[in-house]
């Protein structure tokens, strides 16, 4: 129970800093992009 509930709070806070780092890299590709 304490393993899996561990997990989730991994996953959760590695697809909290994914989606921050992915909207962060797609601004980046967009500039790109244009460039």
């Amino acid at each position: 129970m304490v393993e899996s509930s561990i997990q989730k709070n991994v996953q959760r806070t590695a697809y909290f800093f994914v989606k921050r780092h992915l909207t962060k890299y797609h601004y980046y590709g967009q500039q790109l992009l244009v460039t």
